[in-house]
């Protein structure tokens, strides 16, 4: 798949959440080959692009949805663009999420991790899904989610909404009420640590989407990397160009 460089004009760009900025952009190239859990890198008016997960694609009017989180200067810069602006992306970039499409999937979200799992919850037929945030005023997606999941659980820290408590402890309870064939995870290391821990008592396979500081996005400066054991070696991956989404029993967080 060639990436490219794309040029479009803002179709949305406002706040859904504390911070958290929905923005969309149609190209056809785009719409047509980005993946569950790639991500683009998006032109922010500094030196370094921002990666940005991608949350949503309608293929039939070729519009894609980012979902983002003010984090800095670059973002902040971002968040100020009014639809007609000019969107400068490059994509689409990283591997992305297995293409399962006939087993039962349970997906895992901590925050804004929760963003690259939406557009998963798309493509896989029903999945169940966990979703964590430090309290009700910090909860995105809820009514996404609960169009495109067959069962929707939601967990806060302080129990201001759904289950009071961490998303791995939600995660295990909806393990041991259903049968899964596969987890995809994406959230705060030590959240993903314990849904790791989770799924290798419980035999489960695992795909877990890092989240780094990227820099270039193209796997050509080793800004980012992750630690992955391959047959008993450790080894250091790029997480933009290797991942972001990995086989999550070979990550060591």
């Amino acid at each position: 798949m060639q990436i490219k460089n794309i040029l479009s004009k803002l179709i949305e760009n406002k706040k859904i959440g504390k911070d958290v900025y929905l923005m969309s952009f149609s190209d056809d190239y785009l719409a047509q080959n980005l993946k569950s859990g790639q991500f683009l890198n998006v032109w922010c008016d500094k030196t370094l692009r921002r990666p940005i997960s991608v949350a949503n694609i309608d293929k039939d009017k070729n519009i894609i949805t980012l979902i983002y989180q003010i984090k800095g200067e670059g973002t902040k810069i971002l968040s100020k663009k009014k639809i007609g602006d000019t969107i400068d992306v490059v994509g689409p970039l990283g591997n992305g999420f297995p293409e399962i499409y006939d087993k039962k999937v349970l997906l895992v979200g901590g925050g804004i991790g929760s963003i690259p799992l939406l557009y998963a919850a798309k493509e896989i037929k029903n999945p169940d899904v966990a979703l964590g945030f430090t309290s009700k005023s910090e909860i995105i997606l809820e009514e996404e989610f609960n169009l495109l999941c067959n069962n929707v659980k939601i967990a806060t820290d302080d129990g201001s909404y759904g289950e009071e408590g961490y998303v791995g402890r939600l995660a295990e309870q909806m393990i041991e009420i259903n049968k899964y064939d596969y987890i995809f995870a994406c959230g705060p290391v030590l959240m993903m640590k314990a849904v790791q821990k989770l799924a290798k008592e419980k035999n489960i396979p695992i795909f877990l989407s890092l989240e780094e500081r990227m820099a270039c996005g193209i796997g050509a400066c080793d800004g980012c990397v992750a630690k992955i054991i391959e047959n008993g070696k450790s080894e250091y991956k790029r997480v933009c160009a290797d991942g972001p989404v990995f086989d999550g029993s070979k990550v060591v967080l």
